[in-house]
């Protein structure tokens, strides 16, 4: 008897332990995917207006515009990161959450340097323009997990939109739609859902 009611309080702390919050550390991954949905979803739109002949940028505006922006995130991850080093990660799933999240980031680097370094060997801008699609679909995966984990029906959406963004996205590869499909993608399904997390993160 008291080892079935040993195994019965144990189920009890591992089923409170899923329904904790992320907390602080949540906040954090929230306002890392809102900092980059958001610059680099208006990096797509400037240069999709660029595209489509609304505005006029010279190629080292271009170039200033992309280092600057990806500055302004790495400065961003540094100051989020800094701000929640010594939070508590939380229960079982914020800490599997952080853990996926992490995991996708360090994967996009490595795609990064595998994409870029085949597009200038091959010289060929639709091979490196297959890397966001790429990077959606690792969105997707990182979603996928959290839907699983949490089974709630918004994480579920936003795990749809990447996938089927990575895929409409390589379709749209070498039409003006693609800076504007990339765009939307990022706002909707980044910063949008980044948001979501801070706020929740305090319930």
């Amino acid at each position: 008897m008291n080892a079935e009611q040993g195994r019965v309080g144990d189920d009890l702390a591992f089923l409170r332990a899923l329904a904790e919050g992320g907390g602080e550390h949540q906040r954090a991954t929230g306002a890392a995917l809102v900092s980059g949905g958001l610059l680099y979803g208006a990096q797509c739109f400037i240069f999709g207006a660029q595209a489509y002949g609304w505005v006029q940028l010279s190629e080292l505006t271009q170039t200033v515009i992309s280092i600057g922006i990806t500055v302004v995130f790495l400065a961003s991850l540094v100051w989020i990161s800094r701000r929640n080093r010594n939070a508590p990660i939380g229960g079982i799933v914020a800490r599997a959450l952080n853990a996926v999240f992490a995991s996708a980031g360090m994967a996009t680097l490595s795609l990064l340097a595998a994409f870029a370094s085949v597009a200038i060997r091959e010289k060929s801008l639709t091979i490196w323009f297959l890397y966001p699609c790429a990077v959606f679909a690792m969105q997707g995966a990182a979603w996928t997990a959290a839907w699983m984990l949490r089974r709630r029906t918004w994480i579920g959406i936003v795990a749809l939109g990447w996938l089927v963004s990575a895929v409409v996205l390589a379709l749209s590869i070498g039409t003006l739609l693609f800076p504007i499909v990339a765009g939307f993608a990022l706002v909707l399904f980044m910063a949008v859902p980044g948001r979501v997390m801070m706020q929740r993160s305090a319930n």
